[in-house]
């Protein structure tokens, strides 16, 4: 079975993550967008954003983006 990240809010989940192309992205965004199921991850001048549902969208905090970091390896 593939290492799986799960992205809830809530009682909801998001979206199903590989962690692999996950953590490249994350560690390397370069302006691209990370599309998978309700979220689109992106990158806005070096800020993690996140839109659900392509409707809310929410710039990550920079020590919840190092958390991440941390515990999602490359």
């Amino acid at each position: 079975m593939d290492d799986l990240v799960i992205l809830w809010a809530g009682d909801r989940t998001l979206a199903v993550l590989h962690r692999g192309p996950f953590a490249d992205w994350l560690w390397r965004p370069s302006g691209r967008r990370l599309i998978q199921d309700d979220i689109v991850l992106y990158d806005h001048d070096g800020r993690l954003g996140l839109t659900i549902d392509e409707e809310a969208a929410y710039f990550v905090d920079d020590q919840a983006v190092e958390t991440l970091r941390s515990v999602i390896m490359r």
